[in-house]
């Protein structure tokens, strides 16, 4: 699905910059600390779930997020990993299409 969804946004531009940052955003905090057999930066969840709050709850575009993540810093080996939690959020990448569906309406 993830796939599908930066497939949309190339075929609709005018959703890109902001579509492929919460796609982004969404797709790390979901799988970041559970991905079996992929090395995850300790810090990826973090930046995610900023991502998110930024353009979900303050509405940020896409564009302002990623310069928020640059003004975070860059990742350092020694940042500790977030603990994985027992339950995770119920936004999904899915979600991020519905988003983008209501928006082209």
């Amino acid at each position: 699905m993830c796939g599908e969804v930066q497939g949309f946004a190339l075929h609709h531009l005018q959703l890109a910059r902001d579509l492929h940052q919460l796609t982004v955003d969404a797709y790390a905090a979901q799988h970041g600390p559970r991905e079996v057999g992929v090395e995850v930066p300790p810090i990826s969840v973090a930046y995610a779930l900023v991502g998110l709050h930024l353009a979900l709850d303050r509405g940020l575009s896409g564009i302002e997020v990623r310069a928020a993540h640059q003004r975070m810093g860059r990742p350092d080996p020694s940042w500790p990993r977030l603990p994985t939690p027992a339950r995770t959020g119920a936004m999904t990448v899915f979600d991020v299409a519905a988003r983008a569906d209501r928006l082209l309406r």
